[in-house]
């Protein structure tokens, strides 16, 4: 059994010592959200607290982001009151829970290459403490790659005014699907 384990460990040692590790560039690197509700939507930045990447033959790898959701913020609406009520709100226990949840976390485990010559990226997103599979699609873009993840913001515990769970909501109805959009910058 010993014997089995010594082998794994050194094959997992040389796989990783093919794997390339990328710089990026998190002042040029951004991360935007988009929540869409009967009535419109609302949207803003978050900030990327840390990040990593490995690449393998031009293949993303492995991959670590890590979001600080204290930053969440909201600029569909000009400076005051109700913009800050509705940052205030996104932070509280009915949306993420920021107090309890300080950051979220998306892990990359694999990547294949598209007729495009895009990536299909296959990862988990961990949200409130709730991890999900998770797959996008990252289009090359110079020295980066940019694209949008889409999660069900029910599967994460985040129920407020969903018509999946609530009826009768009317036009007070936000949609379920949650939109990150991202540019990645390496250096």
């Amino acid at each position: 059994m010993m014997r089995k384990w010594s082998l794994l460990l050194v094959v997992s040692y040389f796989m990783s010592l093919n794997l390339q590790a990328a710089n990026i560039d998190l002042k040029k690197s951004w991360l935007r959200w988009r929540a869409e509700k009967v009535t419109g939507f609302h949207e803003g930045p978050i900030k990327i607290k840390t990040a990593s990447l490995k690449f393998e033959k031009g293949l993303i790898k492995k991959g670590t982001f890590i979001v600080d959701m204290d930053s969440l913020s909201s600029d569909d609406m000009e400076e005051g009151k109700w913009r800050n009520k509705l940052i205030g709100h996104l932070k509280s226990d009915d949306f993420f829970s920021v107090k309890k949840f300080k950051t979220a976390v998306l892990k990359i485990n694999d990547s294949k290459k598209l007729p495009s010559g895009d990536l299909k990226v296959k990862g988990s997103l961990l949200i409130k403490g709730i991890n999900k599979p998770v797959e996008f699609v990252a289009k090359k873009t110079g020295p980066g790659f940019k694209g949008d993840l889409v999660f069900n913001r029910t599967h994460y515990d985040i129920k407020y005014r969903s018509s999946s769970f609530f009826k009768n909501l009317g036009d007070k109805v936000i949609y379920d699907n949650v939109k990150l959009s991202f540019l990645i910058k390496l250096k």
